[in-house]
């Protein structure tokens, strides 16, 4: 289990913390970064941090007791999904929830949808 972040503070130190293996383990379970991702990635989805927090290096790896080149390929992995964002001189934050964004989010999802359901009537029809 990977360690949760503390709902007072972003990449919390005070936070229980866990070693994460380097490499894919012969399991077939993720590696440190898609492992670190992960469990941020939760972290996002309960709302800790809140939008607009500012993530620090420093702190996700004294939480997850990983190098920074690790918590740096987790955060990228959230970047490029758009449930972080990068600004320069800034770092990496939490990004604002905007009626943009929700937009964005309930366009995704109505495609997501339709495909689910165009999928569900072909299976369907090839019975």
């Amino acid at each position: 289990m990977i360690p949760r972040m503390s709902s007072t503070t972003v990449g919390a130190t005070d936070a229980p913390t866990r070693r994460l293996s380097n490499d894919m383990a012969r399991d077939g379970t993720a590696s440190t970064p898609e492992s670190i991702a992960q469990a941020l990635r939760e972290d996002l989805l309960d709302g800790v941090p809140s939008p607009g927090s500012r993530l620090t290096e420093e702190a996700l790896c004294a939480r997850f007791m990983s190098g920074r080149h690790s918590v740096r390929a987790g955060l990228q992995i959230l970047v490029s999904e758009g449930l972080l964002e990068h600004r320069r001189n800034e770092g990496i934050l939490v990004p604002e929830v905007t009626e943009e964004r929700i937009d964005e989010m309930c366009s995704y999802r109505a495609i997501l949808e339709l495909g689910a359901l165009r999928r569900r009537l072909a299976i369907r029809a090839d019975r």
